[in-house]
């Protein structure tokens, strides 16, 4: 892996191609370098799904009877799977601060720990964010059903409202991806101010970024769609296991190791996904260096525009030489 050869201006194609063939031709360092943390990560998401609240698990008794139990309910409920990504995602980013160091060289514990610092900025901003659409969204409800809207017609306008808000966020990863280079590979910056710049200059390239994360996300569906087969049908089960004992009152037909099943399937594919996340690094890390090497150019060309004009000369200049 040789530092001089990223930054050169590159299609948004040629940086896919580049990404595969570094990661073809360095596998096997990839993974010598990688696979411990790796672990860490299977077993992280393997064992933390047996914390998970399961999908149906509401009883009518246990209906909120007031308003402070219904927030109660629901911050209960979104707390746990909240944490568990949080904790899985910051395992990952232990996965780059490897992947980094192999790219651009330096201390691996410094790196882990530039990389620690980024990934709390990014957390403290985006839970801040959630946290404050939540209050927003929890008082709006609120004075609407309290000013005679039907309890049904809100649930439907907030979904309406969420589905656009989870939009949103899925077209700002390609500028989110930008920013998680620009940090790691930078180790001057400093994560907690630079995280908010490098994420706008993100969204200046969306346009170029959103090729690359369209074109490597239709690669990553549908390796993900064959990887989590297993995973898809075993938690399927279990939805419909707990469904019909919650509904139809029947008894459990899965056997009791049935969770055990279901860790080993989803570390086994978290296994797979984090090579395919280690990948997507890899498109979004060639792309920032064609990008820098692009901005570069521009402020190049830029200073030579006005050059000519300040080689003329002022008119006491002109004067002094007539």
């Amino acid at each position: 892996m040789a530092n001089n050869e990223y930054m050169v201006q590159r299609s948004g194609a040629s940086c896919i191609k580049e990404a595969y063939l570094l990661f073809i031709n360095n596998i096997k360092r990839i993974f010598l370098n990688t696979w411990k943390p790796v672990l860490v990560l299977c077993l992280v998401a393997g064992l933390g799904t047996l914390a998970l609240p399961p999908l149906f698990s509401a009883n009518p008794i246990d209906l909120p009877q007031s308003e402070l139990q219904a927030i109660g309910n629901y911050a209960s409920t979104v707390f746990i799977p909240v944490v568990y990504e949080v904790v899985c995602f910051g395992v990952f980013f232990w996965i780059l601060a490897h992947v980094q160091t192999m790219l651009t060289g330096g201390n691996l514990k410094e790196n882990i720990r530039h990389s620690m610092k980024f990934y709390l900025a990014s957390v403290a901003f985006y839970a801040g964010l959630f946290l404050l659409l939540n209050v927003i969204a929890y008082l709006a409800g609120l004075s609407l059903v309290r000013g005679g809207m039907p309890v049904g017609r809100l649930m439907y306008w907030l979904q309406i409202g969420w589905g656009i808000v989870g939009l949103l966020f899925l077209l700002q990863i390609p500028a989110y991806c930008y920013a998680t280079v620009k940090c790691l590979r930078d180790r001057e910056l400093k994560p907690f101010k630079a995280f908010g710049s490098c994420w706008w200059g993100g969204i200046r390239h969306w346009g170029f970024l959103f090729k690359v994360f369209f074109i490597t996300g239709i690669i990553t569906l549908i390796i993900d769609c064959v990887v989590f087969l297993p995973t898809a049908v075993i938690l399927i089960a279990s939805s419909v296991d707990a469904f019909g004992q919650l509904v139809m009152g029947d008894p459990s037909g899965l056997p009791s190791t049935f969770p055990v099943w279901q860790c080993l399937s989803i570390a086994l594919s978290t296994f797979i996904l984090a090579y395919v996340g280690i990948w997507l690094y890899l498109n979004f890390f060639y792309a920032t260096c064609s990008l820098d090497v692009r901005d570069q150019k521009k402020r190049e060309a830029k200073a030579l525009a006005v050059q000519p004009v300040e080689a003329l000369g002022t008119k006491s200049d002109y004067e002094e030489i007539k």
